[in-house]
């Protein structure tokens, strides 16, 4: 996978970050909280500054272990989307669970793969509505502007 988006609620607390598959038929979106969101817009390049002290430590301290990360994977539950690094130290593979904006920024800055497995996929969404119709990208920049948490609770239920 691969970030498409990274947009911000004004009003907010949260940003919604948006990955697309490699072949660019689904889109996942999530939310993601603003500290999460600026650090990984840094590293993307979305602010004048793309320092992100916490994932060069991150990498230093992997480098210093003997450990090279392999992948980032984004996974669902029942409370989200979640992630976990995976890495590999001579023929030990192990992974940390962490949060999903940290496992992305870390996957982009280490130059590995991003992957969601078929449960976080199930939550994704098609990039055009049917076959030969490209979805106007506008209109889903306007709808990610006004989507808010409350939209994707179940009906009779009230977000927190």
């Amino acid at each position: 996978m691969r970030v498409k988006a990274l947009s911000h609620n004004p009003e907010g607390q949260q940003a919604t970050v948006v990955l697309e598959t490699e072949t660019g038929d689904l889109a996942l979106g999530f939310l993601i909280p603003m500290n999460e969101a600026n650090r990984l817009a840094r590293l993307l390049g979305l602010t004048p500054c793309r320092c992100a002290p916490i994932y060069e430590l991150v990498v230093e301290l992997i480098d210093r272990l003997g450990a090279s990360p392999s992948r980032a994977v984004l996974d669902a539950e029942t409370e989200g989307i979640c992630a976990r690094l995976v890495f590999e130290r001579e023929d030990l593979k192990f992974a940390l669970p962490c949060h999903p904006a940290d496992a992305i920024a870390l996957a982009l800055r280490t130059h590995v793969p991003i992957y969601a497995t078929t449960v976080a996929l199930a939550h994704a969404c098609p990039m055009a509505r049917c076959a030969g119709y490209a979805i106007d990208r506008t209109e889903i920049a306007q709808w990610l502007e006004r989507v808010r948490p409350d939209d994707f609770c179940r009906h009779g239920e009230q977000g927190e």
